[in-house]
């Protein structure tokens, strides 16, 4: 059984779009490969093919991809040869046929499936019913971008709320190992030599110098173990809050 008219265009097209332009060979090739009633579809194909920039019109559209483009190639290519009186029958199978094997009219059924006619030869759905589902898988992908950003931004929120908490926290305090020296500590313990942090600064008996760190009055190198703890009252002014060698209110020596 030979091929149709439209499937052996559609065969040569599809490997090489410019054969369109070469009449020789197109004729060539369909006088090879059509039989019976189909010699006068290729006939008016041919009388179509004949006339001037007809291929060309054609060619022109389709390297467009515009449906636009195309409309105005099938309009023109018909204006063309109704100028060269052609009858109307060889107009609209010449024009039929070069579109179907440019392959205008085809279109792809959401199941992937490409069609010419109206319906889908896989899975029976209509052109519309296919157009009408891939615009549904459209919106429900762009709701889910949407929910993605949405997402995203809460996100960003999120972490700019974590940077600005970061922000306002404290700088760390450092303290200096009387121990080692290590000048950088900021826990518990010291990170060079593991020495325990000092308690806060406390005041020497023997001399009464009141910021010392370590474990020897950094004034008089009097020791902190042994010296006197607990408050003492003022025998002079009576104040009861003393902890030094001077009461902090009259200056009277610690008795």
């Amino acid at each position: 059984m030979s091929e149709g008219v439209k499937e052996v265009l559609r065969r040569i097209l599809s490997e090489n779009r410019e054969v369109l332009n070469n009449y020789a060979e197109v004729e060539t090739i369909l006088r090879d490969s059509v039989t019976g009633r189909d010699v006068r579809e290729a006939n008016r194909v041919m009388e179509a093919l004949r006339q001037k920039d007809i291929s060309g019109i054609f060619l022109a559209a389709d390297k467009t991809g515009d449906k636009a483009s195309y409309e105005e190639a099938k309009a023109k290519a018909r204006t063309v040869m109704q100028a060269e009186n052609i009858s109307d029958g060889t107009i609209d199978t010449a024009i039929e046929d070069i579109v179907y094997a440019l392959g205008w009219e085809q279109w792809t059924c959401i199941c992937g499936r490409r069609n010419d006619s109206e319906f889908c030869t896989d899975c029976g759905r209509s052109r519309e019913e296919a157009m009408a589902a891939f615009k549904e898988a459209a919106d429900t992908a762009d709701d889910g971008y949407e929910d993605q950003n949405d997402t995203e931004d809460d996100l960003d929120d999120e972490y700019d709320d974590d940077d600005d908490e970061y922000d306002e926290q404290k700088p760390v305090e450092m303290w200096t190992c009387t121990s080692c020296g290590f000048q950088e500590n900021h826990g518990s313990f010291c990170i060079a030599c593991g020495n325990p942090r000092p308690a806060d600064t406390w005041v020497c008996l023997s001399c009464g110098y009141s910021d010392n760190h370590g474990n020897f009055c950094i004034v008089c190198g009097a020791p902190r173990s042994g010296q006197a703890t607990g408050q003492w009252i003022c025998p002079s002014c009576g104040y009861a809050g003393n902890s030094g060698m001077f009461c902090t209110r009259c200056g009277t020596h610690r008795p």
